[in-house]
């Protein structure tokens, strides 16, 4: 026999700050950098309590998707002349995950007990950092004819 209930706890508070516009006559662009934490006590439909006979023990911690940093930038240098750079960056810091037992410690069948006094998602992954540019020139490849057809109602 299974039960399943559908009951869980969020709080997530955040900082936003963005930035849009010129830094001198070469670069144009945005900045976004948000300082946030989220915490739950369920890792969603998907996710079970370690003991499920204790639904409280140890289970309120950061959520799967918890990133304390988020920095986001893109811009343009030498916007509208004959050669163009586009750049993007993200750095976002890392997401927590759960130690593991490696036991079935409640036998529940499920192995996702954790060693005592291990909370969930008390551990972090490193951060990740992506920068992609664009190097870009449009050529005509002919002279084009502006086309005077006229619409015929």
């Amino acid at each position: 026999m299974q039960q399943i209930e559908a009951g869980g706890r969020l709080r997530s508070n955040a900082l936003d700050i963005a930035l849009r516009g010129k830094a001198g006559r070469w670069f144009s662009g945005q900045a976004q950098y948000t300082l946030g934490r989220s915490y739950d006590n369920t890792g969603g439909i998907g996710s079970y309590p370690q003991d499920q006979y204790n639904l409280n023990s140890l289970e309120w911690g950061p959520s799967n998707f918890d990133r304390r940093h988020r920095f986001n930038m893109m811009g343009t240098v030498n916007r509208d002349h004959w050669l163009s750079l586009g750049l993007g960056t993200t750095i976002y810091s890392g997401t927590p995950f759960t130690e593991l037992a490696g036991t079935d410690v409640f036998n529940t069948g499920l192995g996702n007990a954790r060693p005592a006094g291990v909370g969930r998602n008390t551990l972090r992954a490193s951060g990740t950092q992506d920068v992609d540019a664009l190097w870009n020139h449009d050529f005509k490849l002919g002279k084009g004819k502006v086309d005077d057809a006229k619409v015929i109602d």
